[in-house]
């Protein structure tokens, strides 16, 4: 039995106050009246304290309430005894082994086995022991038990993942184990590389009172280790001729320089280029290599530095394949106007994904529809409105430009259905400055990279000249100018979309196409139209993978 407050014992001192009361208080003598004194003998009358207890079984009582009451301040503790006999001194053990990232890094991992290996071989009769590997969640490697053999084969099994270190996890596991033993002792021993980011402070878990711990320290004074944490592919053309520049970030994560660093570039498995970087301590390098021609096929590239440390972190892997093309087609004046010529202009700076860019006169022909993702119109073809309706009902995007020459009578029922809307006459702002960008959607998915600061400047575009448009209850309006008035309009149709932009996009009805942001712009468009996911080169451990995208 312990005391969780021993210093109110010190209350037993009290016990001495009923022993003094009984030993010094005598009891009252009676007064009685008596008439004359005279006729008694004068006799010496002397007093005395009493020396011995007569009253014992109240001496006793006293003295119990006395114990009890400082015996509940200090708070007895009574500690239960295992199941077996009463001398049982068995213990629950638990081992907290780091299999974090981390534990990868030279010989930490084989150290930090053959650490447990002695703590699970000091494993007594009546201890019974559990191992849990930590890493970004804690992981049990089965019950508790005595059984040394089942515990070393646990250590056989067990690898190092490449989560990151959460101690936070592993001790409530140790907890609850812990709580649900009847052993009379209690021990955690933690083998890691004690990595400081695994820890914070507010998660504010403890283990049981009364628990003994002990740290294995498997950490390293000074650590070298050079990693690749990233790999950029640039895609551009040299005539007609794909190229892709691969870039790779190499990190020094060691406390001392590190010069010419080798870092090669392997292309299905064979080493094509090898480049040189410096790194200085806690520093990073780019390593740029020369642009390389991309064939019909898909190439396995991995980007690799030569380094001693933490092998896992030496390589970063991607694939890289012909890159997607976008296929547009200017309808009518589109293809020869002012507008399509400066969509045309913008298209051909793409080259993720590329434009490939063709124009017809005239409304659309047969056939014409089908090779394509996308159709711009500036100006209502006579029977232009039916064909491109069974294309973005069968998917297609459809961009219309009401900058053109045609006037509201052109814009037809048939065209009115296909926009979501009505044309009406042409509105030149009352300002000298032209109208503005205003309510722009910003949380709408084509406009949404636009919002963050220094990804496009709308307030600054001015439109001298637009077309009002009455969109009906199927349109949406993504932006509309400071008067009010829509500017640019959303319509689905089918399983395809349509965007209505109310002016032109060339350099007369508005000063957009001088704008920087007028290129994402056009190419925000196109993308979103065509529905085009742009696809990841790599994946990280744990990323899921849409293998119906991905075709």
């Amino acid at each position: 039995m312990t005391f969780l407050a021993p210093l109110f014992l010190a209350g037993l001192l009290g016990l001495a106050i009923p022993i003094i009361v009984h030993l010094t208080n005598r009891p009252k003598s009676n007064a009685y009246p008596f008439p004359s004194l005279m006729f008694l003998q004068r006799i010496p009358f002397r007093t005395m304290r009493r020396q011995r207890i007569r009253h014992w079984w109240l001496l006793a009582m006293r003295a119990a309430v006395l114990v009890l009451v400082a015996a509940a301040f200090a708070r007895p503790l009574w500690e239960r005894l295992g199941a077996g006999a009463a001398g049982v001194q068995g213990r629950e053990l638990v081992i907290l082994l780091d299999a974090s990232y981390s534990m990868r890094y030279a010989d930490h991992w084989e150290r930090a086995v053959s650490a447990a290996r002695r703590v699970v071989n000091g494993v007594g009769a009546d201890d019974r022991a559990t191992i849990v590997l930590l890493g970004d969640r804690a992981v049990s490697l089965g019950e508790a038990t005595a059984d040394k053999a089942t515990l070393l084969a646990a250590l056989d099994r067990a690898r190092p993942g490449f989560g990151a270190t959460r101690y936070a996890a592993g001790i409530q596991a140790a907890r609850d184990i812990l709580e649900q033993s009847e052993l009379p002792r209690r021990e955690v021993v933690v083998i890691s590389d004690l990595q400081r980011a695994g820890w914070r402070p507010d998660e504010g878990v403890r283990l049981p009172a009364g628990t003994a711990v002990e740290t294995v320290n498997l950490a390293e004074q000074e650590a070298a280790n050079v990693a690749v944490t990233g790999l950029l592919a640039e895609r551009g053309f040299r005539g007609e001729r794909e190229e892709v520049t691969v870039s790779a970030r190499v990190v020094n994560l060691g406390s001392a320089a590190v010069r010419a660093v080798r870092v090669a570039l392997n292309v299905d498995g064979r080493t094509v280029q090898s480049v040189g970087v410096d790194l200085e301590p806690r520093g990073s390098a780019a390593a740029t290599f020369s642009p390389l021609p991309l064939g019909q096929s898909p190439a396995r590239v991995t980007v690799h530095v030569e380094t001693a440390g933490l092998v896992a972190d030496d390589d970063q892997y991607a694939v890289l394949a012909p890159g997607d093309v976008l296929r547009v087609l200017l309808v009518g004046s589109a293809g020869a106007g002012r507008s399509g010529e400066f969509v045309r202009q913008a298209l051909s700076v793409g080259a993720n994904p590329r434009f490939a860019v063709t124009a017809v006169s005239g409304g659309p022909r047969p056939g014409d529809l089908e090779r394509h993702e996308v159709a711009v119109v500036e100006e209502a073809a006579p029977s232009g409105a039916a064909r491109l309706a069974g294309f973005v009902r069968q998917g297609g995007g459809l961009l219309v430009l009401l900058g053109g020459r045609s006037g509201v009578g052109g814009w037809g029922p048939e065209w009115r259905s296909l926009q979501g809307g009505t044309p009406g006459g042409t509105v030149e702002p009352a300002s000298s400055s032209g109208a503005a960008l205003a309510g722009v959607s910003y949380e709408h998915p084509m406009l949404e990279p636009f919002r963050a600061p220094r990804s496009g400047d709308f307030g600054s575009v001015r439109v001298y000249r637009y077309r009002r448009f009455d969109p009906d209850s199927s349109g949406a309006v993504l932006a509309h100018y400071d008067d009010g008035a829509a500017a640019l309009v959303e319509r689905h149709l089918g399983e395809g979309r349509v965007l209505v932009w109310t002016s032109g996009m060339d350099n007369v009805w508005s000063d957009l196409p001088v704008q920087p942001v007028f290129l994402p712009l056009v190419h925000q468009m196109v993308r979103y139209l065509a529905g085009y996911t742009e696809r990841r080169t790599a994946l990280t451990v744990g990323q899921a993978l849409d293998l119906e995208a991905a075709r």
